[in-house]
């Protein structure tokens, strides 16, 4: 994968086995309403496939990270972290395209107009200027 200076990038360690167990045991947690317990797994699972460089893991993790949020109705979380994962140190391109082409899915499903606006401007917010997001943006 290139990286932001164009240098390709080789994946470390492969976190697909790992991604697959977990992402369905935070879902499950979500269900029985720990949100908080499902995104510190994922938060934890996030750091290990962005620093081993695995694009597609990261990618999956990130949209399980948006998907449990918005199952959970938690608007506020959802807003949070989709910055939070944006501004992280090396995270990978595609990985975020993913998770925003994720998130936008979400803006028609706002409980209000209020929730709404705030979720497209925080979309809005992190694909400003980013090119890569340019098509998906809000």
């Amino acid at each position: 994968e290139p990286t932001s200076d164009g240098r390709i990038q080789k994946m470390d360690v492969d976190y697909s086995t790992t991604v697959d167990e977990k992402i369905p045991q935070c879902e499950a947690l979500v269900k029985q309403g720990k949100l908080t317990e499902a995104l510190d797994m994922l938060l934890s699972l996030e750091k290990q496939t962005r620093t081993a460089s695995d694009t597609h893991s990261t990618g999956k993790v990130l949209m399980a990270i948006v998907k449990n949020c918005f199952e959970a109705k938690n608007w506020d979380a959802l807003n949070e972290n989709i910055v939070l994962l944006t501004k992280k140190r090396g995270q990978i391109k595609q990985a975020v395209t993913k998770m925003i082409q994720e998130a936008c899915t979400y803006v028609e499903k706002t409980p209000s107009m209020e929730v709404k606006l705030k979720y497209i401007d925080t979309l809005r917010t992190v694909t400003a200027g980013k090119i890569y997001v340019e098509i998906e943006r809000a």
